[in-house]
C-alpha cells in the first residue's frame, strides 16, 4: 500500500450536533469513498487509522469488560455455594428431609426467569451503573440473610429473592457488551466476560471450603458463615462497581468529542445503528413474534440443560476415582480451566471468520462425545476425560448461542429483548436438568443421560436449521433489492 494513503481525521463534533445522527453517517461515507481499485477499503486497512481504532477498542475492552466479569464471577459463586452449604450442615439444622432441598434450588430459577425482561427494560431507563450496581446490593443483602434463616421455608422464600436480584445480571452484561462492540467483536468479549465466572464456579467449592473451616466461630455453624461472608463481600463489591460500571457509548465519558465519533462510527458501519433505543411494546411485539427468537431461546435451553447434567456426574465420578473432600473440589476445578482455554480459542475462531454456526457444532460435537463417555459403560479415567469433553462443549456454547442471538438481531431494542429471550433457556435448563436426573436412577443417571445426548444432537440440528434459515432471508432480500429488518448494511450471521 502506497505511503502517500491519506489518512481520515474525522471532524469534531459540534455542541449541539447529536451522536448518532448524519455526522456520523457523513463520517462513514468518507471512509468508504477511501477505496483501492478492486475494493479494499484504505481509511480502515490504513496503519494510522487501525492503529488509532484498536487502541480505542483496547481502551474500551479495560473499560467495559473486567468489571462486568466480575460481577458475573461473584453472581455464579452466590448461586451455587448452597451445595456447599447443604453438606457442611445445612441440611441437618433445617430439616432438608424429602424434597425440601430440591424446592429451594428449584425457587432460584423461576425468579430469575421473571426478573431478565423487565430488568433489561430499567436498565435502559436507569442506565447501567445504577441499576447494576443495585442488583449486586441487593442479591448481597438477601445472600447474607440466607445465613440466618432457621427454617427450610423461609431460605427457599429468600432463595426466591436472589433469583429475582440475579436475572438482571446476564442480560445486562450480555447488553452492555453488545452495545459497545461490533457484531464480529462480541463472541470473544462474551467468552472473556463469561470465562471468568466459569473459572469462579470452578474454585467456588474451593472457597465454601475453606469459609466452612470457620465453623464455630462465634456460636455460628460454617454453612452459616459461607452465606454470611459470601454476601458481605457482594455489598461491598456491588457499592464498589457503581463507580466501574460502562455506561452506554453516546453518554460514556470515557472518549473524547473526536474519539467518541470514530468509535461511534465504526458501529453505525457494522451494524447500522449505535445509539441506545427505548424498547417500545411494538418492538417487543416484533421479536416475539419471530419464531427463530424461540428457536434459539429452546437451543439455549438445551445448552443450559447439558451444564446441570455434569453437576450429577461428577461427584459420582470423583468417588469412584476414590477422591473426597478438598481434593475431589480440586479435581472438579482441571474441566473447567481447560474450558477457559478452548473457549478463548473457539471465539476468535468464530469472530475472526464471522461465522457462528460451524463453531456451536463442533462444540456441540465435542458435547456429544464427551455425554457418551460418561456413561457407566467406561472406567472412571475415562468417564473423566469424558467430563472434559462435555464440559469444553457444554460450557463454550453459552456464549456462542449469545453471540448468535445478538448478531442477529437489529438495533439495540431487539438487542436488549433477545439477550432476556435467550437466557430464559437458562433457569428453564436448570429446571430440567434438576427433574430429569432423578435419585432414583442413581448411580448411573440413564434416562436423564440420554435425554441429554438427545438434546446435544438436537444443538446441532436447530442450528443448522437456524444458519439455512436465515441465509435464505439474506438471499430473498439481495435478490429483490431490499434491506435485511430496514437496516442498511445489516444482513443475518450464519
Amino acid at each position: 500500500m502506497s505511503n502517500t494513503t491519506p489518512v481520515i481525521t474525522p471532524r469534531p463534533l459540534e455542541p449541539e450536533q447529536k451522536l448518532g445522527g448524519t455526522e456520523h453517517v457523513d463520517l462513514c461515507d468518507r471512509l468508504d469513498d477511501e477505496k483501492q481499485p478492486g475494493g479494499v477499503d484504505n481509511a480502515v486497512s490504513d496503519p494510522n487509522m487501525t492503529v488509532r481504532e484498536n487502541r480505542l477498542v483496547r481502551r474500551v475492552d479495560f473499560y467495559v469488560l473486567p468489571i462486568l466479569a466480575i460481577i458475573f464471577a461473584v453472581s455464579i459463586i452466590d448461586r451455587i455455594n448452597v451445595g456447599s452449604a447443604r453438606v457442611l450442615g445445612m441440611q441437618q439444622d433445617l430439616q432438608l428431609t424429602g424434597n425440601r432441598y430440591n424446592v429451594i434450588l428449584q425457587t432460584f430459577f423461576p425468579a430469575y426467569l421473571l426478573a431478565e425482561l423487565p430488568s433489561n427494560y430499567i436498565l435502559v431507563k436507569v442506565n447501567p451503573k445504577n441499576w447494576l450496581s443495585f442488583l449486586v446490593i441487593a442479591w448481597g443483602a438477601v445472600l447474607t440473610g440466607m445465613g440466618f434463616t432457621n427454617n427450610w421455608k423461609v431460605t427457599a422464600f429468600v432463595r426466591f429473592l436472589l433469583g429475582i436480584f440475579e436475572g438482571g445480571v446476564l442480560p445486562g452484561i450480555v447488553y452492555i457488551i453488545s452495545c459497545w462492540y461490533c457484531r464480529y467483536e462480541v463472541h470473544r468479549r462474551l467468552s472473556w466476560a463469561y470465562s471468568v465466572g466459569v473459572l469462579a464456579s470452578a474454585f467456588a467449592g474451593v472457597l465454601a471450603y475453606a469459609l466452612g473451616l470457620m465453623d464455630g466461630i462465634r456460636d455460628m455453624k460454617g454453612w452459616r458463615w459461607i452465606f454470611a461472608l459470601e454476601g458481605a463481600a457482594t455489598m461491598l463489591i456491588g457499592i464498589a462497581s457503581y463507580f466501574a460500571i460502562p455506561e452506554f457509548p453516546e453518554n460514556s465519558k470515557l472518549l473524547n468529542s473526536e474519539d467518541k465519533e470514530l468509535y461511534t462510527a465504526r458501529l453505525m458501519r457494522d451494524r447500522g445503528n449505535a445509539n441506545v433505543e427505548k424498547i417500545t411494546l411494538s418492538i417487543l411485539k416484533e421479536v416475539l413474534s419471530d419464531w427463530t427468537s424461540w428457536f434459539q431461546f429452546l437451543l439455549f435451553t438445551f445448552t443450559n440443560t447439558s451444564t446441570y447434567s455434569l453437576a450429577f456426574f461428577v461427584p459420582t465420578i470423583l468417588t469412584g476415582m476414590g477422591y473426597t473432600g478438598l481434593k475431589a473440589s480440586l479435581y472438579s476445578a482441571w474441566p473447567y480451566l481447560a474450558t477457559m482455554g478452548a473457549m478463548w480459542i473457539f471465539a476468535y475462531i468464530s469472530d475472526k471468520t464471522r461465522m457462528r454456526t460451524p463453531v456451536i457444532c463442533v462444540q456441540s460435537l465435542l458435547l456429544l462425545i464427551g455425554l457418551l463417555l460418561i456413561r457407566p459403560n467406561y472406567s472412571n479415567e475415562v468417564r473423566y476425560f469424558g467430563v472434559f469433553l462435555a464440559t469444553i462443549g457444554c460450557q463454550c456454547n453459552v456464549p456462542a448461542q449469545l453471540s448468535l442471538a445478538q448478531s442477529n438481531a437489529s438495533g439495540s431494542a431487539k438487542r436488549s429483548i433477545m439477550a432476556a429471550v435467550v437466557v430464559w433457556g437458562g433457569p428453564i435448563g436448570g429446571i430440567v436438568g434438576s427433574n430429569i436426573f432423578r435419585q432414583q436412577d442413581a448411580p448411573t443417571y440413564v434416562p436423564g443421560l440420554y435425554t441429554t445426548v438427545a438434546m446435544a444432537v438436537l444443538i446441532i440440528a436447530g442450528n443448522i436449521v437456524l444458519a439455512l434459515v436465515y441465509h435464505r432471508r439474506n438471499r430473498i432480500a439481495e435478490k429483490n433489492n431490499t434491506l435485511v429488518d430496514g437496516v442498511p448494511g445489516f444482513k443475518h450471521s450464519l
